[in-house]
């Protein structure tokens, strides 16, 4: 299905109240009620990359009442991440060429095929605000920072194949791609998550987002 397609199936199903909670505990008090009921929904739009050209579309996000603290909480599909107008895919993506590629750049990373994203012009031309270096730059920040995420698909990953021994795993990434300590510590965390993810999607069916992420109250 494509992302397209997975967008609107997802805003038809918020609309029919087809869709249940697939977070077990609560990640506000990590409580296990049995069942959240469905407070409301959230309007949202995402941007999504076809043809080199970055479109808006809209969606629906659920939120979700815990029964034991009553503290509601978002829970997100697995194309869409807080306060991130693109779709994860994207931002997964364009993160993994900069931290996987040894002589990836941000500005690289921002292309396609060397060639420019970005929005359409006013006449149908691709003349609009284009995705920068500098947003490639702060995802990778942003999944350099979930931490707890991290340690969750970590111990997910652990306990399904016990012998995998991902603590002796090493995320090495080029010394270019960073100028401090502390964001080196990003660089390589952001490369372990996606990692994980794609050790998730490969175990559970399922990638790091939206459950682990959501579980760890993307943290």
């Amino acid at each position: 299905m494509s992302i397209v397609d997975r967008i609107e199936a997802h805003r038809q199903e918020v609309l029919r109240g087809k869709l249940t909670c697939g977070v077990a505990r609560c990640p506000l008090c990590d409580g296990d009620p049995g069942t959240f009921s469905l407070h409301e929904r959230r309007r949202r739009g995402f941007w999504v990359v076809l043809e080199r050209l970055i479109q808006k579309l809209v969606s629906l996000l659920p939120r979700w009442k815990c029964p034991l603290c009553r503290g509601t909480f978002t829970e997100y599909p697995d194309f869409a991440l807080p306060h991130k107008r693109y779709v994860a895919p994207e931002i997964q993506q364009r993160s993994h060429v900069y931290v996987g590629q040894e002589d990836a750049t941000y500005a690289k990373a921002a292309q396609d095929k060397e060639m420019a994203v970005c929005h359409e012009g006013d006449e149908g031309q691709s003349q609009g605000q284009c995705l920068s270096a500098s947003t490639v730059w702060r995802w990778v920040g942003f999944l350099g920072a979930l931490k707890a995420t991290v340690r969750r698909a970590a111990r997910l990953v652990r306990q399904r194949v016990p012998r995998l021994g991902l603590a002796r795993t090493v995320y090495a990434v080029a010394a270019r791609k960073y100028r401090s300590p502390a964001r080196r510590q990003i660089v390589q965390r952001c490369l372990q998550l996606l990692a994980l993810g794609d050790l998730l999607d490969r175990l559970f069916g399922v990638g790091i987002f939206p459950r682990s992420a959501t579980a760890a109250s993307f943290t």
